[in-house]
Parts: C-alpha cells; sequence; structure tokens
C-alpha cells in the first residue's frame, strides 16, 4: 500500500474509537511508550506522515466505530465516493458489516487483516472480479443445463419411459381429450423417436470410433 492516497486528488479516512494501552505496544509498531492513553487514530496519522510527509494534510481522522449505528456518519455518500477500504479488525462482526457489506454494496475492493486468524494475516477481495466471476460462473452454469443436462435427462427419460411423450404433453395442454391432442401426440411421437435414434445412432458411432 505503499504511496497510497498520496496523489494529487488523493485522500485516506481512518477512524478508530480505541486509545493506546501498554499491552498494544508489544504488537503496534507506530506507537511508542510515550503515546500510551492517546487515541490511536490520532496517533498512527502522525507516526505515518513522519514516514511520509507527502501524506501531510491527506489524512482525516475520526473517532467513531464504524457500524450501523454511525451510518449517520459513514453514509451512503461517503462509501460511494471511496476506491477501497483495509481493514485491521479485531472483532468479526465490524469485519463483516465493513467488507462483506459496505465493500460488496458499493463494489469496493477491500484489504482485510486482524481476523482471520489460522487462516491466515490478510485477505483480498476485488468485488468487481468477483462479481463478473460469479456471473460468468453462473451463465455457464444455465448454458450447460440447456444444451447438455436437460437434453440428456430428455432423452434418457424417453428411452425409459414408454408414456414420456404422453405424460409431456399433457402437461403443456390443458384438455388431452380433443381430438387434435392425439393428432399432435401421434405426429410429435414419431419425430421425438426419429430425433433420438438418429442422435443415439450418432453417439454410438462416436463410440465406436473412439472419438
Amino acid at each position: 500500500m505503499m504511496g497510497v492516497g498520496t496523489g494529487p486528488n488523493g485522500q485516506i479516512f481512518i477512524t478508530d474509537m480505541d486509545t493506546i494501552e501498554k499491552s498494544n505496544l508489544n504488537r503496534q509498531f507506530l506507537f511508542r511508550p510515550k503515546d500510551v492513553g492517546s487515541l490511536e487514530s490520532e496517533t498512527a496519522v502522525k507516526a505515518v506522515i513522519c514516514m511520509n510527509p507527502d501524506l501531510d494534510g491527506k489524512i482525516r481522522v475520526f473517532q467513531e466505530r464504524v457500524g450501523p449505528a454511525t451510518e449517520s456518519v459513514f453514509d451512503d455518500d461517503f462509501s460511494e465516493a471511496l476506491t477501497g477500504g483495509a481493514n485491521a479488525l479485531d472483532i468479526v462482526d465490524a469485519r463483516k458489516y465493513v467488507a462483506d457489506r459496505r465493500c460488496v454494496d458499493f463494489r469496493n475492493p477491500s484489504l482485510e487483516s486482524g481476523t482471520l486468524g489460522t487462516k491466515g494475516n490478510t485477505q483480498i477481495g476485488a468485488l468487481a472480479l468477483l462479481a463478473s466471476i460469479a456471473y460468468h460462473f453462473q451463465w455457464s452454469r444455465d448454458l450447460f443445463e440447456g444444451l447438455l443436462r436437460q437434453p440428456t435427462k430428455n432423452i434418457t427419460a424417453y428411452l425409459s419411459q414408454p408414456n414420456f411423450v404422453e405424460t409431456t404433453l399433457a402437461q403443456t395442454f390443458e384438455s388431452p381429450e380433443r381430438g387434435w391432442f392425439k393428432v399432435v401426440l401421434a405426429a410429435d411421437r414419431n419425430v421425438v423417436g426419429l430425433a433420438v435414434e438418429r442422435l443415439v445412432k450418432v453417439l454410438k458411432d462416436v463410440e465406436n470410433a473412439g472419438l
């Protein structure tokens, strides 16, 4: 994340309602013993600006918890203007709210760390890419269902069920007693039967050819 927010229009928003405790010092390298009792968000910003002066004036500090109760502060306009999110949360519910709800709703990529335990230290989610993958996966499933799975099931049913055509047509027409239904039924049986016979022959030819 080096260089994030340092561009001409760059801006970083940081929020943390906690104050620094002595027990934080062994795992949070931005803080020093003199910082104990200070707000974590404000102290972290000062330390980061010392490391990278280009961030001076580009970081806005909040002290509110992120959640449904503070949506008046972090509202839809706020989330819409973001280009990404990074979390270092130690509360699973907060992580779910930020990464799995707000970032997903506004299609913001997210960098999550802090609540994955043995799964690892970080997890990156590119929501736009994931949404595209999910769409194409569903499209592929629907295409497979229509072109391969359902026709195969129909052929299997036709070969194994003597009354397959009657049952299928009876589900289509409300009054199978009508004379014209019997004509359609007979014609349809011949057409379907011929088509199935040809398909079975092709499949056998392919199998015999070792293709």
